[in-house]
């Protein structure tokens, strides 16, 4: 390896159909020399993601991690792989100890009735170490509505979601 000093020829990802809007939202992590891809296709309504850890044969299998969802995020640490995403008003968590092979099932991590939203362009909202996750996502509050300095009706809490075990 170099560092990034010189990179590889440009590959067209297995993901690529007739609508340019179809892969959506994409994130990206890298662990154990694995590249895991995370999507929302538009045109199935699936968070979707990808792996590559075969030369000859890169992102070859595509898991679907959830129907109806958007803003997908994916982080990874050694052969865990995160992911969060929104479905209806809720932050959905799945996760992996196998590489991306099977996931768990999904955990609601917000169990809210109000209009979540975990796309920021210019933030991150899933993190973790050897031993913890972390989940940040906002969530639509009215209450501050009648606020005199308001520009426009849109204010939002932060939430935090910290796991518990080792």
């Amino acid at each position: 390896s170099d560092f990034g000093s010189s990179f590889g020829n440009n590959m067209n990802l297995p993901i690529t159909t007739s609508n340019d809007y179809s892969q959506y939202l994409p994130s990206a992590t890298v662990s154990n020399n694995n590249l895991y891809l995370v999507w929302t296709d538009t045109l199935k309504n699936e968070v979707v993601l990808i792996k590559d850890n075969d030369k000859e044969n890169p992102f070859n299998e595509r898991v679907v991690l959830g129907i109806n969802g958007w803003s997908p995020q994916v982080y990874s640490v050694d052969e865990n792989v995160y992911v969060i995403f929104r479905v209806d008003n809720d932050i959905i968590f799945r996760v992996s100890y196998d590489n991306g092979t099977t996931f768990e099932s999904q955990i609601n991590l917000s169990n809210n009735s109000a209009v979540s939203n975990i796309f920021d362009e210019k933030s991150n909202f899933l993190f973790a170490n050897e031993k913890n996750v972390y989940v940040i996502w906002k969530e639509k509050n009215d209450s501050y509505s009648n606020d005199i300095y308001s520009y426009n009706d849109d204010y939002y809490d932060l939430y935090f979601r910290h796991s518990n075990d080792n």
